[in-house]
């Protein structure tokens, strides 16, 4: 999407947000194509329409309370990224799709592969540095293994000291 096109883009949902429902249209085609396009790599092609669909109808929703000053293909984007990452959950939850086939993303690459490697091998460095109650509950949090208010908690603290030590090491 050209600079020209995210301008006239912001425009016409600047217009929505005031009332005018002539931008509706406007709008819909001109994220409605590169939102499937975004969730078809995310979700493949089955469920990128759905992802999509849903994420635009958050987006006109919200649309009253858009803040101008933002990207609205960002914006979007980031709708779209939920409603995937919200369709890949419960597809994984219902036992659907194994936690090894989810969908790739890329192509493989050995250069991708090895880099890949080597951040999830500092990422487990890093995470050696925490204590062994941060390191089990984080273990549990990416096993999608804990529930409860007390569990998100410990999480949301864990995740915290595990940024800060990454960041301690690599900047």
């Amino acid at each position: 999407m050209t600079p020209s096109e995210r301008q006239q883009l912001r425009a016409q949902l600047i217009r929505l947000k005031s009332g005018d429902r002539a931008a509706f249209t406007p709008v819909y085609d001109a994220l409605s194509p590169v939102l499937i396009g975004f969730a078809r790599r995310l979700v493949g092609p089955e469920e990128a329409e759905d992802a999509a669909q849903q994420a635009l109808i958050k987006l006109f929703g919200q649309a009253s309370a858009y803040d101008e000053t933002k990207d609205v293909a960002a914006w979007a984007l980031s709708l779209t990224a939920w409603e995937c990452r919200t369709i890949r959950t419960r597809a994984r939850r219902r036992r659907e799709v194994p936690i090894d086939d989810e969908i790739d993303t890329q192509a493989f690459d050995p250069t991708s592969a090895l880099l890949e490697r080597k951040v999830l091998q500092e990422a487990e460095a890093v995470l050696q540095t925490l204590s062994e109650r941060d390191q089990e509950v984080l273990r549990s949090a990416f096993a999608d293994e804990g529930r409860g208010a007390t569990f998100r908690k410990r999480k949301q603290r864990a995740l915290a000291r595990l940024l800060a030590a990454w960041r301690t090491n690599h900047g």
